[in-house]
Order: C-alpha cells, then sequence, then structure tokens
C-alpha cells in the first residue's frame, strides 16, 4: 500500500494530483495480474474497495507526516546558514539567498543526491550555487 499511497503523493507535490479511483484502479489490476486471477473492473462501491482506500489515506498521512519533517530540518538549516553568511547584507538578498539555496535542497531531493552525501554537503553545495547564481560574495572565514 506504500508503493500505492506514494503514487497519490507524488504527483500532487509536484501540482498534478491524480484521482484516487485511477491510481486504485491500476493498483488493483495489478495485484490480479500478479496473483494470476483474471482482472476485472475495480467496483468502486464495494466494502472491500472502501477499506482499501481507508488503508492508502492512512498510509497517505503517515507518508506525508514523515516527509514534512524529513524536509523542515534542511529548512532549518538553510535558514541559519542565510543568516550566518548574509549577516551585513539586506533583507532582499537574505530572502533571494534563502530562497534559491532552498529550491536547490528541493531539487536535490527529487535525485539520489540525498542518498549519496550528507545533508550538511548538500546545503554547502546549494549555498555555493545560489550565491554564484544571484552574484552576491559569500564570506571567505
Amino acid at each position: 500500500y506504500v508503493s500505492c499511497a506514494a503514487l497519490l503523493l507524488v504527483p500532487s507535490s509536484e501540482g498534478a494530483p491524480r484521482r484516487m479511483h485511477e491510481v486504485l484502479g491500476v493498483f488493483l489490476h495489478l495485484m490480479a495480474v500478479l496473483a494470476g486471477t483474471g482482472s476485472v473492473p475495480a467496483d468502486l462501491h464495494s466494502a472491500g474497495y472502501a477499506q482499501l482506500q481507508a488503508v492508502v489515506e492512512r498510509t497517505m498521512a503517515e507518508l506525508s507526516t514523515t516527509i514534512s519533517s524529513e524536509l523542515s530540518e534542511p529548512l532549518r538549516m538553510v535558514l541559519s546558514v542565510v543568516s550566518v553568511l548574509t549577516r551585513n547584507e539586506d533583507k532582499v538578498t537574505q530572502n533571494a539567498l534563502a530562497q534559491s539555496a532552498w529550491n536547490f535542497v528541493r531539487d536535490a531531493h527529487r535525485t539520489d543526491v540525498c542518498i549519496r552525501f550528507e545533508a550538511e554537503v548538500i546545503i554547502c553545495a546549494a549555498f555555493r550555487h545560489a550565491a554564484r547564481t544571484l552574484a552576491i560574495k559569500l564570506p571567505t572565514d
């Protein structure tokens, strides 16, 4: 059920949500094919379908909580680093650097970079790239 919940969560975070009955229909079809039983259209009004939908919704809530807690830590790190790096800059520059670095960190979460490197390394790279993109001189000490 985790894969089904993930298939529902990822497109919604990207701005292109899928309807639950579409994903559950494909999921039930795949389960029937793998079990060797004949594939029949899902009865959207059956008790079994309602139970499956409830399980997937609970799994989605758990995944969403886990993902949001995983993403909040790098955000806190980005905000603390930007305050240290841009002490002498104005608020607009600080916000632009923070937003750009955060965008790079979120993009890194869509690849295998977050598996290969520690969070601190990713954030340092994101700040370096954001500063170069925005032509902001970072302190050397």
